[in-house]
């Protein structure tokens, strides 16, 4: 009888072993389970390093050409080599008087006015991309306001209603025109976009457009920054080919472009 209880307390040993090893191994699985869980919440909810916008207003993510900032100009009075190496960073634009109305006379914008003003057309364009693909409008006051920005809204609202999408990329703009007074803008470009709407559920193109227009922005100084309150479009003909280069002929001295 002693060595059948000793055989029955060497087994329940055993078992006690056996589950104290598992029960270790399921607390050593949940462990990696958290740390993982963990890792990733914290890689969701940072923000990545290129999340802010840049200084030009352009996303690279998105798929929205944009206007290349007007060069600052050096002050008179420093020498040229001066100016070449050392830096001169952008100054803050400061706000126009309340009296100023679109109507006024228009003066030659600053450098500082133009930089700004590039940079907020830009970054209006991505943000009415991102509106339209998301159907959130939530983020356009960063750089649309009043009508403007009711006309965008409005629009996201439709697409939201009738179930859909839109993926719009802007191919190129070319600035053609900008003028400022101090507290108000105004900038007109060309612009060539491929505009296609999707259904929300299948995301099957329903509507695909190429679209050539003119862009007519009106910008006004809030607070702040400046921001789009009024946007006109106009249907334009793309612009005509460059035509073909003449060839090359070996004489002397060679021919304009030829060199």
């Amino acid at each position: 009888m002693s060595v059948s209880r000793g055989g029955l307390r060497r087994s329940g040993t055993r078992e006690v072993c056996m589950i104290a090893l598992l029960r270790s191994r399921a607390v050593h699985r949940t462990a990696i389970a958290v740390v993982l869980l963990v890792v990733v919440i914290t890689a969701q909810t940072a923000a990545p390093i290129g999340a802010q916008p840049s200084p030009d207003g352009c996303d690279p993510v998105e798929p929205v050409a944009c206007l290349a900032l007007p060069e600052e100009q050096a002050s008179t009075a420093e020498s040229p080599s001066a100016a070449a190496t050392t830096p001169r960073p952008p100054l803050p634009c400061p706000p126009g008087a309340a009296e100023l109305t679109i109507a006024a006379p228009i003066v030659p914008p600053t450098a500082c006015e133009r930089r700004a003003v590039v940079a907020t057309v830009n970054r209006a364009n991505v943000l009415f991309a991102q509106a339209l693909r998301s159907v959130d409008a939530s983020a356009l006051p960063e750089a649309w306001s009043g009508d403007a920005l009711l006309q965008v809204r409005d629009y996201v609202a439709r697409l939201r209603a009738g179930g859909r999408y839109a993926t719009p990329e802007l191919r190129s703009i070319e600035l053609t025109e900008l003028q400022s007074d101090g507290g108000r803008a105004f900038v007109r470009t060309l612009e060539h976009w491929l505009y296609q709407e999707r259904d929300r559920l299948s995301g099957r193109v329903v509507l695909q457009e190429d679209q050539w227009v003119v862009n007519e922005y009106e910008l006004r100084w809030e607070r702040f920054s400046w921001v789009v309150v009024r946007d006109v479009i106009y249907t334009a003909p793309p612009p005509q080919p460059r035509p073909a280069r003449p060839p090359c002929i070996a004489i002397y001295p060679p021919p304009p472009g030829c060199e």
